[in-house]
């Protein structure tokens, strides 16, 4: 596929979240990665681990790939963008986001975890990593886009933080949360 077809057809299936791919690379909500918290407007904080925080909309629905994500978390680190996560609502949708991801960014490189629980198809378009998850013991599915580099000093972070600090889970957010989050959501669309 021609480069220039490529980028209008990633800026088309991303468009349904306010993605846009442009030269200085993906835009999230017209903002690209590394844009202050404080440029986002509505959002509400639903978890945090020392320099990285979730927050998601609650009075806003998103399409991406053409399915609707059951719920979508903004990840900051530092108070700047890194990341956006969202829970897929079942198989249908997990294989047509992966189709979806294919046709414009090629194959993927998977990869299968705790013998075969845990499956992993991820893309890399210049800053950002693509990572489609498939559980499945518990059957959760998640798309991941985040950049690099900040991703990877998010990681650093936590992991000098759990060296510190007692373990506990860091993401998907503990159940609680997970619960506020959706009865946010829930509450803010009616």
């Amino acid at each position: 596929m021609h480069w220039r077809v490529a980028t209008v057809v990633v800026l088309l299936c991303f468009a349904g979240l306010g993605f846009a791919q442009g030269e200085a690379g993906l835009k999230i909500a017209g903002k690209p990665w590394g844009s202050p918290l404080s440029e986002f407007e509505g959002f509400v904080p639903v978890g945090e681990r020392g320099r990285v925080a979730y927050f998601v909309h609650p009075g806003q629905a998103y399409r991406l790939l053409g399915v609707q994500p059951r719920e979508l978390i903004y990840g900051f680190f530092d108070d700047r963008l890194f990341a956006v996560y969202a829970a897929l609502e079942g198989v249908d949708d997990f294989g047509a986001v992966r189709r979806e991801l294919q046709e414009r960014l090629g194959l993927p490189r998977i990869s299968m975890q705790a013998r075969g629980t845990l499956t992993v198809y991820s893309w890399k378009s210049g800053q950002t990593r693509v990572k489609l998850k498939h559980y499945e013991d518990s059957g959760v599915l998640k798309l991941t886009f985040s950049h690099a580099e900040l991703a990877r000093q998010a990681n650093q972070a936590l992991q000098k933080d759990l060296e510190e600090e007692p373990p506990e889970p860091v993401f998907p957010l503990s159940p609680t949360r997970r619960r506020e989050a959706v009865d946010l959501l829930e509450w803010s669309t009616r």
